[in-house]
């Protein structure tokens, strides 16, 4: 009958029992603290990825207190979507996050049992929340994603260009500009997604306009520093599913280098690696942009702060579009 109902005799008073302890439950409560471990790690982690501040790069730009256009643009449409949505997230937090607590506090079940479940309503509120905003934020998402792509293929060591991020200009910005042996190269970048028709898509023409006059900007502050000799030219680097509609890996386009991604991009590097401009003359040339750059974040940040200033309340208020 002892054996029957698993009990063994205790080092207790006499006649005491206990019941025998089982290795497995043990190993199982530690997995499920592991779990969870790795579960909430994992959360933070994509939150770093994916959220405005996302990548090693961005990482950088934030310490030193610098965010690309496309980087304010998106946390402008996260703060604005999480205002206007902020009775729902209320109501959902008042709802999973009061019955964690519940669960905490009432003595029911295991301690383990009550964390785990407690965690994961907790959890499940914040990735509500997180996938909510990164749905409603998808354009823009995707249009970082693009540009932390093409970063990465100009910072590799294949390449070895001097490079700006998000130079500004007076009514939009130049995503990339990168000096090659060859040329200056003004990029603007674009994601395709799968159900767009690149070669049909009413943004196709916006796309390349873009690159042109992103080309002209560069010329245009080249010129104001006395360099009329420099050859600009307008590149487009695509990326994502959409970008295999492209007939070609590399073509040169109404004066724009269309280029698709890592596909194209150790043959379009030969053939820029192929020119007159000397190393000394590119870090120069380089200088003079970041120069720009410099001048422009200044006048922006002057701009900004007596508004900041003068602001009455702490709402956000609609996100600026690309252009404005």
């Amino acid at each position: 009958m002892t054996k029957a109902l698993a009990l063994t005799r205790s080092d207790g008073p006499a006649g005491s029992v206990a019941v025998r302890r089982r290795p497995w439950l043990a190993w199982a409560a530690c997995v499920g603290r592991w779990i969870l471990v790795r579960l909430t790690a994992d959360f933070f982690r994509g939150l770093c990825a994916f959220g405005p501040w996302s990548g090693a790069a961005y990482r950088r730009l934030w310490r030193r207190g610098r965010r690309t256009f496309e980087q304010r643009r998106r946390w402008e449409l996260v703060r604005t979507e999480l205002w206007s949505g902020r009775r729902n997230i209320a109501a959902a937090a008042a709802w999973m996050l009061g019955g964690a607590v519940v669960v905490l506090v009432l003595p029911v079940g295991s301690g383990m049992v009550r964390g785990f479940v407690a965690g994961t309503l907790a959890t499940s509120w914040a990735w509500m929340v997180f996938v909510t905003s990164l749905i409603r934020t998808y354009p823009v998402t995707m249009g970082e994603w693009g540009e932390s792509f093409t970063r990465e293929v100009l910072t590799s060591r294949e390449f070895g260009w001097p490079f700006l991020d998000d130079v500004p200009m007076e009514k939009r910005n130049i995503d990339h500009v990168a000096v090659s042996p060859r040329a200056v190269l003004a990029m603007e970048t674009k994601f395709v997604g799968a159900g767009r028709q690149w070669a049909t898509d009413r943004y196709r023409e916006v796309a390349m306009d873009g690159a042109r006059s992103s080309a002209r900007s560069v010329r245009s502050i080249l010129l104001s520093q006395g360099f009329k000799d420099v050859p600009v030219e307008a590149v487009l680097m695509i990326w994502g599913p959409g970008a295999g509609q492209l007939e070609n890996d590399w073509a040169v386009l109404d004066g724009v280098h269309v280029v698709r991604g890592l596909a194209a991009a150790d043959e379009w590097r030969r053939h820029c690696n192929d020119g007159d401009i000397s190393a000394a003359r590119a870090k120069e040339l380089h200088g003079i942009l970041r120069s720009h750059q410099a001048m422009r974040d200044a006048h922006a940040g002057a701009k900004t702060r007596p508004a900041h200033a003068s602001a009455g309340c702490s709402r956000p208020g609609p996100p600026r579009s690309r252009e404005s």
